[in-house]
């Protein structure tokens, strides 16, 4: 049985991201899905303790530019591959460019 409980669908989609956690900073991370309460990111093993407070660094392009955002997100599970994140707070500017991302998806 599915036990989902996010209350918004992710949407299949790669973008090369970095993670920060404390001193730790994975740089070669891309996301699997994302959404925008959350995401899965594939870590390459790299394993994060659950409840983990992280920063997410992404860049995505709004129409002619490459802006970087960076979202406050806490760990909500961690397995072999990677880990499920729930977004914690973003800036309106970020919070738009996922909005506009998935809308394109």
């Amino acid at each position: 049985m599915d036990h989902e409980r996010r209350d918004k669908p992710r949407m299949p989609v790669a973008l090369d991201v970095a993670l920060y956690y404390s001193s730790l900073k994975l740089l070669d991370c891309q996301t699997r899905n994302i959404s925008l309460e959350g995401a899965y990111v594939h870590t390459g093993g790299q394993a994060l303790p659950k409840s983990a407070l992280i920063d997410l660094a992404l860049t995505l392009q709004v129409g002619e530019e490459l802006r970087h955002h960076r979202l406050q997100a806490e760990v909500a599970r961690s397995d072999h591959d990677g880990v499920g994140l729930m977004f914690r707070r973003s800036d309106y500017t970020s919070f738009n460019a996922l909005v506009n991302l998935i809308d394109a998806s």
